[in-house]
C-alpha cells in the first residue's frame, strides 16, 4: 500500500529496475544468467533473488499505489546487443503495453504514458495509438549534441494536447534541449 503522507502528492509510478545492472548486482552465484523475458514476464534479480514479473503483477501493483501516472512495462536493449536482442525487446515493449492497456481501468482516474525506447530495431514504427493514451515518454539514449532524430521525428507526430515526458537526460544541455523541440 501507499504511505498516507503521499497521497497528496502527483505520483508516477515508472519499473525502474535495470536487468543487466540487477544481475551483476544480486546474481551471488554470478551465473552470468543472461536476460530472461518473453511477452508475458520478465525475470528481476532482487537482493532476494531471481523473481519473475509479469505485467499483470507489474499493472496491479501500479493500481494499489494509485499513482496519477504509469508508465507500463517496457524492455531495453543496448546498442552492443545483437539486432536480434533489439528487435525482441522493440516487440516486448509493444506486448506490455498491448497488456497493460487490456488489463486497464479508466474509471480508477490513472493516466498512462507509453514508452517509446530510443535506440530499438523498428524505429520508424508508428507511435502507440489508444482512446486511453495520456502521453508519451521517451526513454533511452539522447546524443551528446542534442535529442536523437528519432525523438525529432515522434515529436512532429504529436498532438498538442499530448503529454510529452522524457524519462532521463544525460545532461543540462539535453533536457533544455528537450524542452526547446516540445517535450512538455
Amino acid at each position: 500500500g501507499m504511505d498516507s503522507y503521499l497521497m497528496d502528492y502527483n505520483r508516477v509510478t515508472v519499473p525502474s529496475f535495470d536487468l543487466l545492472r540487477d544481475a551483476a548486482a544480486y546474481d551471488s552465484r554470478k551465473e552470468a544468467v543472461g536476460v530472461s523475458a518473453n511477452n508475458e514476464s520478465v525475470q528481476v534479480w532482487t537482493p532476494q533473488g531471481r523473481h519473475k514479473l509479469s505485467c499483470s503483477l507489474y499493472n496491479a501493483v501500479a493500481r494499489e499505489l494509485k499513482s496519477h501516472v504509469v508508465v507500463p512495462c517496457y524492455d531495453m536493449a543496448l546498442e552492443s546487443e545483437s539486432k536480434k536482442r533489439r528487435e525482441n525487446a522493440s516487440r516486448r515493449c509493444d506486448a506490455w503495453l498491448n497488456e497493460f492497456v487490456k488489463d486497464r481501468d479508466p474509471s480508477d482516474g490513472t493516466t498512462f504514458w507509453a514508452p517509446i525506447v530510443l535506440g530499438l530495431e523498428g524505429e520508424d514504427r508508428e507511435l502507440p495509438v489508444s482512446p486511453s493514451l495520456d502521453g508519451i515518454v521517451f526513454i533511452g539514449k539522447t546524443s551528446g549534441v542534442g535529442l536523437s532524430s528519432q525523438l525529432k521525428s515522434h515529436l512532429a507526430n504529436m498532438r498538442p494536447t499530448d503529454t510529452i515526458a522524457l524519462l532521463s537526460a544525460r545532461s543540462t544541455l539535453d533536457f533544455i534541449e528537450a524542452a526547446r523541440v516540445g517535450v512538455n
